[in-house]
């Protein structure tokens, strides 16, 4: 399929959406509106946004659970309590990352198609007269740094995706990883983001069930044009 560049007020209407959902994107979400339900085109759009985005060599590196049943993704969400921090009040307090509170939580975990890696098709594709052993990764090092990046692509294609159709999203490392991998039937996470509906009637600072109000954080991140 040929895509067709936007000219003129087309161009302009999607710069702006893209900008805007941009702007969302880097926002985490902390309650919910679990009155409504993701549709299911939509998920799929989701799903093609984590498995067709770009990794190195192509290679797969990762598998991804989309979770919309509310005993898993609670039970999830209990492993991510204990850790403390200054709500905007100054008061320090135990919290949990209510962002996995989400209608839809994606849990990005840890993977490697060993049997692509070293399929004659990919091997005959890159050898060139190479040694094909070049191909096959000789240090766990080199394995887990193309897993954090190949994660990182796709956490940033999902997070845009979900944003672009109106959803808003809220990422989560901190979570107890022998409780979420036992949830998981041994599946080692890697990542959590929650996708769903914001709850409107708060801000999306607020703790979905705790009520405290998570601090909002800024950054500046230096850009350079030669």
């Amino acid at each position: 399929m040929r895509i067709i560049p936007t000219t003129g007020i087309s161009k302009e209407f999607h710069r702006l959406s893209i900008d805007k959902a941009i702007r969302a994107s880097q926002r985490c979400q902390r309650n919910w509106d679990l009155t409504q339900v993701i549709d299911d085109e939509d998920v799929k759009t989701l799903q093609t946004a984590v498995t067709q985005c770009a990794s190195k060599q192509n290679d797969v590196y990762y598998k991804v659970k989309f979770i919309t049943d509310r005993t898993i993704i609670e039970a999830i969400h209990e492993e991510t309590k204990g850790f403390t921090m200054e709500a905007d009040d100054g008061e320090i307090v135990n919290m949990s990352n209510s962002q996995t509170l989400a209608n839809l939580l994606v849990v990005f975990c840890e993977d490697y198609d060993e049997e692509y890696a070293r399929s004659e098709e990919l091997q005959t594709y890159f050898s060139r007269g190479e040694n094909v052993e070049n191909l096959r990764y000789s240090t766990r090092e080199t394995l887990e740094r193309n897993r954090y990046t190949a994660v990182g692509v796709a956490a940033g294609y999902l997070n845009l995706t979900a944003n672009l159709l109106g959803y808003r999203t809220g990422c989560c490392q901190c979570y107890n990883a022998d409780g979420v991998n036992s949830i998981l039937n041994g599946d080692k996470a890697v990542l959590l983001m929650g996708i769903g509906y914001p709850d409107r009637s708060r801000s999306r600072l607020e703790h979905h069930v705790e009520g405290k109000r998570f601090p909002s954080l800024n950054k500046s991140i230096k850009v350079e044009s030669i």
